[in-house]
C-alpha cells in the first residue's frame, strides 16, 4: 500500500478500527463539479453503552495541496523519521464539512419542482445524483438523529411511522448560513493573527466570513446571505487580506502537463527560427564569398598598360 501524508481533525483520527470509513464522489455544493469527500460511520455501539455516548457519523471533505504546483519542480516527496520516504509528495487536507452545505442544491431543485411539498430524505439523496455506494452511506448519515438536528436548522421537518420529511425553509436558511458566518468571524477575532486590519465585528471582517461560506453555496445563496445580513454585494471581488486561511493557488497535473507542452512547443519553435536565421546567414556569407571572386564588369574596360 502507497504511503502518503494526511492531515486531518482529531475526529478523523480517533476512528475505530471497526468504523465504516469510505471514499466517496458527491457533487461540490458551490460548482456542481465532482469533489471526494470521505464518510466516516462509527462501529454500533454495545448495547449498555448510553446513548450520549454514542458517536456521530460524519463527512469530511478532501482537498489536495501540491506544493509542486508552487514550485519550479513538477516532482516532490516527504522524509519520515528515519530513513522512511514517501514518493507522493501532496498534502492530502480532510476537513469536517456540515451535512447542510452538501444536500442544500438537492433541496432547493426540490423546492424549484414542489414549493409546497414535504420529500423523504431518501428523496434527497436521489437529487443528489451520487452513485450506489455514497446514495447508501449518504442515507445512513441523514437518518442519524444528529444529523436530523442539523437538517432541522434549514427545514420543516416532519416524521410519519418513522420515516422522515423534510421541505427547505428559507428564512431558516439565511438564519443557519448568518450563524455559519457569525462562527468564522468569532474565530477570527479569537486568532487575530493576520487580521490585524479587520476593525472588530466590522463590515469588512462580515464579508471576509462571508466569502469563507460562500465556498459551500451558490451564487444565488451567496447573494441571499448578503441581503440577510443588510451588506450589499461588491461586483469586483476585494482582495483578500493575507491570514491563515490563505492557501496558495493548486494548479492540476492537467494544467502543469499542458503548460510543459506549451513551453516545449515554444522551444522547439525558437530553436527552428534559430536554425533558420543560421542558415539564411550562412546563404548570405556563401553568396558574398562568390561575388567576390567574379570580376566586375567595370575591370573589362579599363586600359591596358
Amino acid at each position: 500500500m502507497e504511503r502518503r501524508v494526511v492531515l486531518a481533525s482529531d475526529a478523523l483520527g480517533s476512528c475505530a478500527e471497526d468504523d465504516v470509513r469510505r471514499l466517496l464522489t458527491i457533487s461540490d455544493p458551490a460548482t456542481g463539479h465532482p469533489a471526494q469527500y470521505l464518510a466516516i460511520i462509527p462501529a454500533p455501539p454495545a448495547p449498555s453503552a448510553p446513548s450520549e455516548c454514542v458517536p456521530s457519523p460524519s463527512i469530511h471533505e478532501l482537498n489536495v495541496f501540491r506544493p509542486s504546483a508552487c514550485a519550479s519542480t513538477a516532482y516532490s516527496a516527504w522524509f519520515g523519521p528515519g530513513d522512511a520516504v514517501v514518493r507522493d509528495g501532496n498534502l492530502y487536507l480532510f476537513t469536517p464539512v456540515h451535512i447542510n452545505f452538501l444536500i442544500l442544491p438537492a433541496l432547493m431543485k426540490i423546492q424549484k419542482e414542489n414549493p409546497a411539498n414535504f420529500c423523504g430524505l431518501d428523496h434527497v439523496v436521489e437529487t443528489m445524483e451520487c452513485d450506489q455506494l455514497a446514495f447508501g452511506i449518504l442515507l445512513d448519515v441523514l437518518k442519524h438523529s444528529t444529523q436530523l438536528e442539523r437538517i432541522n436548522s434549514i427545514c420543516d421537518v416532519k416524521e410519519n411511522a418513522g420515516d422522515v420529511f423534510v421541505k427547505l425553509n428559507d428564512d431558516k436558511l439565511v438564519s443557519w448560513l448568518k450563524s455559519r458566518v457569525e462562527r468564522v468571524t468569532a474565530k477570527i477575532r479569537e486568532g487575530d493573527k493576520g487580521f490585524e486590519g479587520f476593525a472588530q465585528g466590522g463590515e469588512e471582517m462580515t464579508r471576509y466570513g462571508i466569502g469563507v461560506v460562500s465556498e459551500y453555496i451558490a451564487e444565488d445563496v451567496e447573494s441571499r446571505l448578503y441581503a440577510g445580513f443588510g451588506i450589499e454585494k461588491r461586483v469586483e471581488t476585494p482582495a483578500k487580506a493575507d491570514g491563515p486561511l490563505d492557501m496558495p493557488k493548486v494548479v492540476s497535473e492537467e494544467d502543469r502537463a499542458s503548460r510543459r507542452e506549451e513551453m516545449e512547443g515554444r522551444r522547439k519553435q525558437q530553436a527552428k527560427d534559430k536554425a533558420k536565421a543560421q542558415r539564411e546567414e550562412d546563404k548570405a556569407r556563401k553568396r558574398a564569398k562568390e561575388v567576390e571572386g567574379i570580376p566586375k564588369i567595370s575591370s573589362f574596360f579599363k586600359r591596358k598598360k
